[in-house]
Formats: C-alpha cells, structure tokens, sequence
C-alpha cells in the first residue's frame, strides 16, 4: 500500500507537470535532488522558505555567486553551472572576477579560454588606448560545420550536460494541482486526461506524408522569398505566445479560462491586428511558439503530434502566411520555433512508463501522429521515462515526463523526416529563421545535418543569413562556447548572463558585477558573445519585475538589454511593465498571462488595457529602440567598461565604438543620484567635445583633456536614470 500511494504520488507530480509546464525536465529536477546536509545549507539566511535549501555561496575570484533562486518544496543540487552574484557585499580586492573553474562542466565541453585580462573593480580606469579599427563581425553565417560526432558513436559531440539538475528543479517548480490528482485518478493509462477526445480534425490542407505532393520541397519558377537580414545583431526580437499574446473574434478556446493550463483563445489573426502595435515600439523580429498541431492542454504547442499541421486554435497556413508578408512588408522579420527532441504524448507502452534497459512495445497509438512516416515505432527509443538523470542511457534514450516520448534522431532515417519538415516549414511560410527548443537533448549527428543541409535550402530561398538560435540553458558559457559559430548555432540565449546579472539589475548587488560578467563570458565567448541573446525574462523564467520592485530597475534594464552586446530580446508584456503573480502556484504558467484586455488570466497588477501604447514603458522602450536604430555603434560596436561601482548598486558605465563614433551609455541601478568623472576614448571623444543625451533628456556635458593624454566626462544622473551620451553634431 505504501509503495503504492508512494507511485500514485510520484506520477500525480508528473501529470502537474504536463498539464501546467513544457513537462520537459521535472524529472531530472527529482532525480537530482539531495538533501539541505547534504547540499551544505545551514539552517537560517541560507535556507529558504518550507525549508527549501539553497547551494551554498560560491567565490569566483572576488565575487560571490549563488544559484538563481531557492528552490521551493525541493531541496538544491550543489552545482556550480548556475551562477549569478549575491547580495551587496563591499569588494575590497582589486583583482576581477576569474572564470567558472573548467570541472563546472563535463570536460567534453570544456574550451580552455584564455586568461581574463579585466580592468581592476576597485581601482579607477586607466585611460584607454583608442579602439576606433576594433571589428566585431557581424551575426551571420560562420563558416564549415564544426564537432561532428565519432561515426561509432552520434552522442560523442555535444552531448547533453547531466549537471543541470539543480537549473532544471529551478525550472520546473514542482506544483500539484488539484485537476492535476483528479485527472489521474479518472484515468486507466498512466497520463492524465488532456483533451483528447477534443482534438480537432486534422486540417484539409496539411500534408499526410512527406511524399505528399503538398509536402514537395520543389521550389516553384518565380516564387518568391524573402532575403535575411545582414546582420542579425542590428536587430530586436520580441517573443510571444499566440495563445496569450492577441485575440481576434473568431478565437477557440478549451477548459477554464481562468486557470493558467487552458486554451485561452490567443491566435495568429490576433498578433496580426497587432502588428501596428508592435512595430510602434520598435521591435524588429518576431519569435513566435511553435505552431504544431497539439493537444488542448498543450496551449503552448510544444507537443507535436502533427508536425506538419498548423494548429487549428491558432488559425490555419494562410493567417500565418498572411501574417509573414504582411510583418516583412513593414520591415519586421519572423522566427519560428521549432521541436525535433520529442513529439506530444503520444504512445502507451506495454508495461507502462517506467524505465526500461529495452525497447518497449506500444500498447495503443493514442493520436495518429503525422506525417504518417513517424508513425513507425522505430523512430522511437521507447525505453520509458528517465528517472536517473545521471544515467547517459536515460538521458540519451529516456521520454520526458509527462509522457513526451523522444525521438531517435541518431537514425538517418528520424533525420530524413525531421529536416524534409524543417525545409518544407522554411518554403511554405518565408520565415527568416528557427528557434530550436532543447538544443542539448538532440543527438548531436542530427545538428550537424540540420545545420548543413538548412542553411542550403535557405540559400536556394534566397536566404543567406537564415537565422538559427538555440535553446542552451545553462549558467556556465563554456557549454555555450563549442555551440556557437563556426558554423553551428548563429546565435543562443545568453542564460550565463542572466543568471550573472539579475542581482546587479535589481539593485541588490554591485555594477561591478556587471563588469565581472561581460569580461568572464567574453573571456570564453571571444567574438561570439555579440551572438548571444540578451533577455530579462522569457517563457521558462520569472518576469524581471517583481510584485513590489520600483519601476526604475525595469527601466535601466532594458537600456541594459538593448545598448549592450549581443542581440536584445523583449519578452511580451515587459513594455506594459507586467510583473511577476506574488504568489507561485501556478508555476512556469505564472510567466504566460493573458496580454488581450478580456483575458482573464492576468495579474492583478497589471489589469488594463495591456496595448497602451501611451503606457511610459512602452514609450521607453520606443525611445530606447529608436536610439538604438540611429546610432549603429549600440549594435554593432565593441564595448568598454568605463565606470562600475564595488561597492553596491549605483553607477555602471560602458561604450561602445563602431565605425569611428563613440556613445557613452551610464546607468545607475541605485535609487539616488550619483555622479562621477570616467575616462573616454581620447581620440574619438577628444577633450572640448560637446555631449549630448540622444534619449532627449537635454543633459549635456563636456569632455576634458587629462595631463598626460586621454579624456575624462563628468555626469550626473538621478535614480534609476539612463542617459547615452553622444557627440553634439
């Protein structure tokens, strides 16, 4: 009886998660966990509330770092791969923070980097030899394919990181809904109930087969593409969720509107009457959720069970069509994501779910997966669901929870399905690039033909530049680092920076901080790191501003989002300055509100109309944008330190140089005024020269010639104030 309330209570968490997650990794957050001992957490400041232990705080060089968050109900992996600073502490050493020691990740992914030469925290900045002919290059194809795996064995390149427990239990906050116990005790197969019996017909239009002459990967004389943009650097992605983002009239909807696991009716004809919207505040590119045919429960469309099919809640091919033309004929791109680790929860197994060293037989389709060639049970590893996620069979071989049973994409025969897929989405649709969800959990001889074999298909598109952007979600940049160029990723979220900078951001820890992290990633990164996306927040994280936090730190964020290095990202609702439920019972769903007015699935702080674009974040994002747009070096150029603070939050100075044009950006994370005189380059900000704020505030200030060489600008800023300082031409 024991053992068995013990399983019924194990597998209710895991219908939780499918019903209100990605269901991805919940059981690798299980399979990791370790007791508070254990971890090393003491009782008192280091132990969260319900006891949720935290991984001990951390030294890199004079910094202290910590994992992102407690872990609440569960207790914390000790782990060193999901870092970020602690709270403010004074830093007295003059020595910058050293890079992630190499054991921090598996050595398979370990690129030693060279020895990090940063300007001392502490101490003040030298003045700086002028970097006017510093070339960043440009965020574009990179050459040849790079680790292709051992023909022995498709897992020995970038094999998946098994020290992410404690990221992965972060996560997937382990929730358990009461719909959650009740859909599995109504059930006799080991899922829960999620919508089934309500799936839609699949539409007319979409292909049965890839051998479908709908499913033709011919380019027809004269059609017509699209071309890429130059480089992707220049530009900035707003990232939606049709189902909660825009609502047209003839919207679907499925469950309680109110609970964050439903259908909420969002679609594509709602982010198209839009559009005005979007492009009013700047954005440039738009990412947008998969558009697989899924079930009902599956409001985020992350669980193909067609992958040809655009999902009937969503609209059909021609709104998405419709709504890539009319989105490149404004200027704006479209990336889409796309799914190759798992499909939808789609087979029973005899034996049930749990683990097994063999394949399984299947018990019973329960959707007829399309295209009808993955309907075969040999592109399926059918080994059950991981429950040792330090196990590489498991983690290699092993169905996500919730049912998410995994694709064996080390077959040449998967792979010929999944890219005939990928390049059929590519010619149907025009989009201008692919976001490609659990990067790390695909096997590695898949990448390598994808990367190859998509890139000349866009070419033949008359796509040069075709965008794709992995998922990596790891705190440490050296399991970024073989992923990234060279012919692989173009670009990948920058989570090494998220985790760094939070602290920093919301004014609990020093700028200095700031200063750690761009020279620690960029150590490992080199010219790479203008290929990482910066973001706040997204899908899987909680929005940056919390419940009660001032809105100024959401302000200077997102100056720090566009006018540093790498590629911005906005995620939807921060313009409307949406924040975060103040309290967690709805998990990773908690992050997806409803954004159209009638939604009511919404933080009550946030109740309105969330399309204003009267709203002062909105207009500061439009005005951060619009800056961005006019001067190039905000993208494109390399970037200097020129002031961070050890001491606690207040300012953080940076600049960034391209083709001849110096802007300074400063920033004070504090909510009091602070003031300081910084060095500037001498050659390209000379002394005498006038400065002006190009955001319009009308400050102003004069840059003076040093004894000895070299330039200095003296500024003063109010809290959370942002000034870019240009020349006065």
């Amino acid at each position: 009886m024991i053992l068995k309330a013990w399983r019924k209570g194990f597998a209710t968490l895991l219908s939780a998660a499918l019903l209100s997650q990605q269901g991805l990794f919940i059981s690798e957050a299980c399979a990791q966990t370790v007791s508070g001992q254990q971890a090393g957490a003491q009782s008192g400041s280091n132990v969260g509330a319900a006891g949720a232990a935290v991984v001990p705080t951390v030294q890199l060089g004079n910094i202290a770092v910590n994992p992102a968050m407690p872990l609440a109900g569960t207790n914390a992996l000790p782990t060193l791969t999901n870092v970020q600073p602690a709270a403010p502490q004074v830093i007295n050493s003059p020595k910058a923070a050293a890079v992630l020691a190499p054991s921090a990740i598996p050595a398979a992914q370990v690129s030693k980097p060279a020895a990090l030469k940063a300007t001392p925290l502490s101490a003040p900045k030298a003045a700086p030899k002028s970097s006017e002919k510093t070339f960043v290059p440009p965020v574009g194809p990179s050459g040849a394919v790079a680790n292709a795996p051992d023909a022995e064995n498709p897992f020995s390149g970038a094999s998946p990181d098994l020290s992410q427990g404690q990221q992965t239990a972060e996560r997937f906050k382990l929730k358990t809904p009461e719909q959650a116990a009740q859909a599995f005790d109504s059930n006799e197969s080991d899922e829960p109930d999620i919508g089934w019996d309500q799936v839609p017909p699949v539409p007319s239009e979409a292909p049965d087969s890839i051998k479908d002459p709908k499913a033709s990967l011919d380019i027809a004389p004269g059609a017509k593409f699209t071309a890429s943009p130059k480089n992707w650097a220049s530009e900035i992605i707003y990232s939606v969720i049709l189902d909660r983002f825009g609502r047209s009239k003839d919207h679907q909807t499925w469950g309680d509107q109110k609970l964050p696991t439903t259908r909420h009716g969002g679609n594509i004809r709602g982010l198209i009457d839009r559009l005005d919207y979007l492009q009013g505040m700047g954005v440039t590119t738009l990412l947008i959720n998969p558009l697989y045919m899924s079930p009902p429960a599956a409001y985020h469309n992350y669980w193909p069970i067609h992958f040809m099919a655009v999902d009937p809640n969503l609209g059909t091919m021609a709104d998405f069509q419709e709504l890539v033309k009319k989105a490149h004929g404004r200027g704006m791109r479209i990336v889409l994501d796309v799914v190759f680790n798992h499909t939808g929860p789609i087979l029973e197994y005899e034996g049930g779910w749990k683990w097994s060293q063999n394949p399984k037989e299947i018990k019973r389709w329960r959707y007829p997966v399309g295209p009808v060639e993955l309907r075969s049970k040999e592109h399926y590893h059918r080994r059950g669901s991981i429950d040792n996620w330090n196990d590489p069979d498991q983690m290699r071989n092993g169905d996500f929870p919730g049912g998410l049973n995994q694709l064996a994409t080390e077959r040449k025969e998967t792979q010929d399905v999944l890219l005939h897929i990928s390049k059929w989405w590519m010619k149907q649709t025009d989009v201008d690039g692919f976001r490609l969800d659990t990067y790390p959990h695909v096997a590695p001889d898949f990448w390598n033909r994808f990367f190859q074999e998509t890139r000349d298909y866009a070419k033949k598109l008359g796509k040069d530049n075709f965008l794709v952007m992995g998922e990596i979600y790891n705190g440490d940049p050296r399991a970024l680092a073989p992923e990234v160029g060279n012919g692989r990723l173009d670009a990948a979220y920058n989570y090494p920076a998220h985790f760094w900078d939070n602290d920093a951001l919301h004014g609990r820890a020093p700028t200095s901080v700031l200063e750690a992290s761009l020279n620690g990633i960029r150590a490992v990164m080199g010219h790479a790191l203008n290929r990482l996306v910066r973001f706040l927040d997204n899908h899987d994280k909680p929005r940056f501003l919390g419940q009660h936090d001032p809105i100024g730190i959401a302000r200077v964020a997102l100056a720090y989002t566009l006018f540093s290095i790498g590629i911005p990202y906005v995620y939807y609702g921060t313009e409307q300055a949406f924040r975060q439920f103040s309290k967690n019972d709805y998990g990773m769903d908690a992050y997806r509100e409803d954004m159209f007015p009638e939604g009511k699935f919404r933080n009550p702080a946030t109740q309105g109309d969330d399309f204003n674009a009267q709203n002062p974040m909105y207009k500061h994002l439009a005005a951060l944008a619009e800056v961005r747009k006019t001067h190039p070096a905000l993208s494109l150029g390399e970037q200097y330190v020129r002031w961070s603070d050890p001491n606690g939050p207040g300012l953080y100075a940076f600049s960034r140089i391209h083709d001849g044009e110096e802007v300074l950006v400063v920033m004070n994370t504090a909510g009091e005024a602070r003031s300081a005189q910084m060095w500037v380059d001498g050659k390209l900000t000379p002394g005498g020269a006038e400065l002006v704020d190009a955001l319009g505030s009308g400050y102003a200030a004069k840059a003076a010639a040093q004894e000895g060489g070299g330039s200095k600008v003296g500024v003063q800023i109010p809290g959370h104030g942002v000034l870019v300082l240009v020349r006065k031409k």
